[in-house]
């Protein structure tokens, strides 16, 4: 799995950003894995073909898999969004223009899909291509928010409970989920306003409800020291985006140690 060097108390303790003589208080984390349905199998063996029929040779596979497998780690929202991307390019040529999808703010931003002309080049790839998107969507539910559902409770109002994703298609889908179950949800990705942004953390800070936030939007400088408890939906790509992800939970005002619960996608890789 990635980061596992960051579930060493010892390691996050070190990562506190807080004044000299205050007392650092590491997080308690819990690691929970998510096992795949025989439906979600089934997609995943329909993804490993699919990137086992991709031209290895070609300088852009390496970046467009690694895309493909990090948006199924996050769930199906991400996923389709990805695939549809890819599909359109192929179909429109849109080149590349990022602000047109909504995983724009994720932390693959800065891939180029005018490269999926040069792997989605046989009718049988692409015939592949849309059977996955045809299998999301005969899929009921997706077993990753299904158990953040079973961490949340039937009644899920936690008091100062924070949600992480590195998507905007998984952040609206957890989002219209949550709401459904009850809950009061506040969002923060990073194309809001920073004045729109405030007002919503501003809310959620005087609130009981649950805050549901991108991580490209946990910019240095964002205090989230008064959340109680965090849930890491989607772990980050690199040690360092992890640790700036725990810099913004751990300050000054930090008065009890954050119980961190993280949602283990190791399960989720294709073979």
């Amino acid at each position: 799995g990635l980061c596992r060097w960051a579930y060493d108390e010892a390691n996050l303790e070190n990562t506190a950003i807080t004044p000299v003589g205050v007392k650092v208080h590491p997080p308690r984390i819990k690691i929970l894995p998510v096992d795949p349905t025989p439906s979600e199998e089934r997609l995943n063996e329909f993804l490993d073909h699919l990137l086992h029929s991709l031209p290895k040779d070609n300088e852009a596979y390496g970046v467009l898999t690694n895309t493909m497998m990090r948006a199924r780690r996050s769930g199906y929202a991400a996923l389709e969004g990805v695939l549809r991307r890819i599909r359109n390019e192929i179909a429109h040529g849109w080149g590349g223009r990022k602000n047109e999808v909504k995983e724009s703010d994720s932390d693959l931003i800065d891939v180029d899909y005018r490269w999926a002309h040069e792997l989605f080049v046989t009718p049988d790839v692409c015939a592949l291509l849309g059977k996955i998107l045809d299998q999301i969507e005969l899929e009921p539910s997706d077993p990753k928010s299904t158990l953040l559902s079973e961490i949340l409770g039937p009644s899920p109002i936690r008091q100062k409970t924070c949600i992480v994703t590195a998507y905007r298609a998984t952040l609206s889908y957890l989002e219209t989920a949550l709401m459904q179950s009850g809950a009061q949800v506040f969002t923060i990705h990073s194309e809001l306003s920073p004045e729109k942004a405030f007002d919503e953390l501003k809310k959620f800070q005087d609130s009981e409800g649950l805050l549901a936030i991108t991580s490209a939007a946990l910019r240095p400088g964002v205090d989230l020291s008064f959340v109680n408890s965090l849930i890491i939906y989607d772990e980050p790509a690199t040690d360092a985006k992890l640790k700036s992800l725990f810099e913004c939970f751990e300050g000054p005002h930090r008065s009890a140690p954050l119980e961190v619960t993280i949602i283990d996608q190791t399960s989720r890789e294709s073979s």
